[in-house]
């Protein structure tokens, strides 16, 4: 298994090794062998994150990384707000062994013209670009997160950008996921991962029919368990579950190295 959305800290807060190791650790357990990791700065303060700041959190990616080259890969986290600086941050990590694909969380919609350089910046890099995303049905999380984007925007970005890598981030991150799965459905070049602690019942086989099982991939985004099981729990064929645990993140990012 492939997990291809997750996290070992978030922005800079301390992260001791004893913990990454119990991480690493529980993954074993459930049969993950690579986790694919990101340090997003998070909260609608995000656009006042200086850029010396975030770089700090991809080099403790980057350390990360470096410390664990079998079980971690990276996502260079950057902010389209500071575009010379993102482009630059991601010339600078992206030539390292294990660093494989560039995150962006909820600081403009994701159809604003001003990602349009960044995203193009990573599809030259044949990078992936993990999106954080989520439908909100609800006053309080569109208060919290203005900016976020459903499918409707990834797909809207996919058509100005389609050499790009888009991976949709947890359709079980709450909110209306068969919303943005139906609108993703025009969209071949993006693809959805299964994070989040939601579980509800049918989920991963309807994005699997929505879209094709090539282009469902797992994720747990720190739900491990849950995670886990609701792939295992799907009505998947033998041929869609591999592809769905590891085989389509392999594919994804090609000769980078998805184990």
């Amino acid at each position: 298994m492939i997990d291809v959305h997750t996290h070992i800290g978030l922005g800079t807060e301390p992260y001791p090794p004893d913990r990454v190791e119990a991480y690493l650790e529980r993954a074993a357990e459930l049969g993950i062998v690579v986790s694919w990791i990101s340090r997003p700065f998070t909260g609608v303060g995000l656009a006042t994150e200086a850029p010396d700041v975030m770089a700090l959190g991809n080099r403790l990616v980057a350390e990360e990384v470096a410390r664990h080259p079998r079980e971690l890969r990276g996502y260079v986290f950057v902010h389209p707000g500071h575009r010379d600086w993102s482009i630059a941050e991601m010339e600078r990590w992206l030539d390292r062994p294990g660093m494989i694909g560039v995150k962006l969380y909820h600081q403009y919609l994701f159809d604003d013209p001003i990602l349009v350089p960044i995203v193009e910046a990573a599809a030259r890099r044949g990078a992936v670009i993990l999106l954080h995303q989520g439908k909100a049905t609800d006053d309080a999380t569109r208060a919290s997160q203005p900016f976020i984007s459903d499918g409707t925007h990834i797909a809207r970005l996919a058509a100005r950008v389609p050499e790009a890598r888009l991976l949709c981030g947890h359709i079980g991150g709450g909110g209306d996921w068969e919303w943005t799965v139906k609108a993703l459905r025009g969209s071949p070049s993006v693809c959805v991962d299964t994070s989040g602690s939601v579980v509800d019942a049918g989920m991963v086989e309807f994005a699997v029919r929505e879209l094709g099982a090539a282009r469902v991939l797992f994720a747990t985004d720190m739900s491990l368990e849950e995670g886990v099981g609701k792939v295992l729990g799907a009505g998947l064929t033998d041929v869609e579950r591999r592809a769905v645990f590891g085989g389509n993140a392999e594919r994804l990012v090609g000769g980078r190295g998805a184990t």
